[in-house]
């Protein structure tokens, strides 16, 4: 029989607590999006999709070599990723500010936690699915 640790309990909790507040932060950053469109076209964003396509490229090339596979797979991570941080950083903002007006206000406590815990019940499964040698 195996032993419980408490170093298990407190990863499992921070890397699903991490990965609910990355998940609410990116809905609260569509949000913002919806309210405020112009930000995704932004000069300083594009500069950010360069950059990340760059280190993304040469990143997998260096895995494998394949150039075309590794111009796409950067191209991928490039957007991926800088969705990514737009959506967070965005969230992040619309939540700071208290939402954009008053048909798009910022949820109450009550749904905001509601929320995060259940993006930490799909975050806890989704790194199990992940971790388990079964698939």
């Amino acid at each position: 029989m195996k032993q419980l640790r408490y170093v298990n309990f407190v990863e499992a909790l921070a890397i699903s607590t991490i990965m609910a507040l990355i998940m609410v932060g990116m809905a609260l950053g569509i949000l913002c999006f919806r309210d405020y469109p112009g930000v995704l076209l932004h000069p300083g964003v594009v500069l950010m999709v360069a950059v990340l396509f760059i280190i993304g490229s040469v990143f997998f090339n260096s895995l494998d070599g394949n150039r075309v596979k590794s111009l796409v797979s950067g191209g991928v991570f490039s957007i991926m990723s800088t969705l990514l941080i737009l959506c967070v950083g965005g969230g992040i903002l619309f939540s700071w500010n208290g939402g954009a007006g008053s048909s798009a206000g910022m949820p109450n406590i009550n749904t905001l936690t509601s929320s995060i815990a259940v993006c930490m019940i799909i975050s806890m499964v989704m790194v199990n699915l992940l971790i388990s040698k079964e698939w």
